[in-house]
Formats: structure tokens, C-alpha cells, sequence
């Protein structure tokens, strides 16, 4: 690789509920663009920034169920302090059943896109 050559750098964190045996859950995925030898810097380096939530929790929260409910996007960074500005862009709207399978979003992969703006920066699912 040419010397400044820029490449991308993925950084993924998991929320952990060990008594549940929940261990893979994805809850934020960044991706950078930077040199090799570089240390990514956010927002600076920052391509993408995508975190999760799960049935009954707020995003970055360990899930008590696997299952997916929505995913938010960091939109822009407050100029003021470069703190993420979130914004929701998948949800699952449809409840689980008493006594069905599996849940149907998530089996069927059917899930209702709905980009919803946040200014405070807060993740509630």
C-alpha cells in the first residue's frame, strides 16, 4: 500500500447480558477513512456511525431478548462539541404474538423505514 494511502478502519462494540446468554449483540458499528498508521479521530475520520436498540431497551443498552427493533444514524456533530446528532433510521413496528414462533419483522426481514430527526441526541427505541 502506497504510504498515505487511505483505507477504511471498522470499530464494532457489543451490549453483553451474560445471564441471558446474550453475548453477540451488535450495538454500535463505526467505520472510519484514514491512513494505516493513523488513530481514527471523531468526527474528523468518521464515514459512518450506525448504533442499535433491542426489544425493550434504549439503544447501546444490553437486550434482554436478540431482538432488533431500530437503528439510528449519526446525521451530523454539534459544531459546539462535536457530540453525535442521532437520527432513527429503521424501526420494527410489528409486536410479537402471544404464542407465534418468532418475531415476523425480523423473520420476514420486513421492517418499516421511518427516518425520524433527533436535535437532543437521544436514543430511545
Amino acid at each position: 500500500m502506497t504510504p498515505g494511502t487511505r483505507t477504511a478502519k471498522q470499530k464494532t462494540s457489543h451490549a453483553r447480558n451474560t445471564s441471558a446468554w446474550l453475548v453477540n449483540a451488535v450495538s454500535r458499528t463505526k467505520t472510519y477513512s484514514t491512513t494505516c498508521a493513523a488513530i481514527p479521530v471523531t468526527p474528523d475520520d468518521a464515514v459512518s456511525h450506525i448504533t442499535t436498540a433491542y426489544v425493550g431497551q434504549t439503544a447501546e443498552v444490553a437486550p434482554t431478548k436478540g431482538e432488533l427493533t431500530a437503528t439510528y444514524r449519526v446525521a451530523s456533530h454539534s459544531p459546539v462539541d462535536k457530540s453525535p446528532v442521532y437520527e432513527q433510521v429503521s424501526s420494527c413496528t410489528h409486536l410479537r404474538q402471544a404464542g407465534s414462533p418468532a418475531h415476523p419483522c425480523i423473520e420476514s426481514g420486513d421492517r418499516e423505514r421511518t427516518p425520524r430527526h433527533s436535535t437532543s441526541g437521544s436514543l430511545a427505541a
